[in-house]
């Protein structure tokens, strides 16, 4: 069970999902929400992603490189695109995006706009307290940013 469906839960429940592994996913919005901020992904990262979701070109930019300075930080754009390259995107476009691979995947059951109120430990497992009841889960992923 994974508490959180933004970046990190919603990727985390792709990936056990093409691994063959069934997982639930509680998320307490009902909609992705437009953030101002962007996602900023190095080539590792973005390959990462790319296994995952696949071609993710249409999401963003291909970058560079990024560069920090005490007050700025500056995404270097390429003028073409390369084989070894990070990605910045809007993190809107992300997020209905890996939301909507969610909706689809066979082996992951999305809940949008369910929250989860409680996770405790007992004999079985875990023992999760949402609004439509108490749920069982051999393991807990906590994504929601808490």
């Amino acid at each position: 069970m994974i508490v959180g469906a933004s970046v990190a839960g919603a990727l985390t429940a792709l990936r056990l999902g093409n691994a063959g592994i069934a997982c639930a996913v509680f998320e307490s919005r009902k909609l992705p929400w437009a953030k101002v901020c962007g996602e900023g992904f190095h080539p590792p990262g973005r390959r990462a992603l790319e296994e995952v979701i696949g071609d993710v070109t249409t999401l963003g930019w291909q970058l560079r490189g990024f560069r920090f300075t005490t007050a700025t930080a500056e995404l270097i754009a390429l003028d073409h695109p390369a084989p070894h390259v990070g990605l910045g995107c809007d993190r809107f476009l992300l997020e209905q995006r890996l939301w909507h691979d969610l909706t689809e995947h066979p082996l992951v059951t999305f809940r949008p706009g369910c929250s989860v109120h409680d996770v405790q430990k007992d004999a079985d497992g875990w023992v999760v307290e949402t609004p439509r009841g108490s749920l069982q889960a051999s393991h807990v992923v906590a994504a929601d940013g808490v």
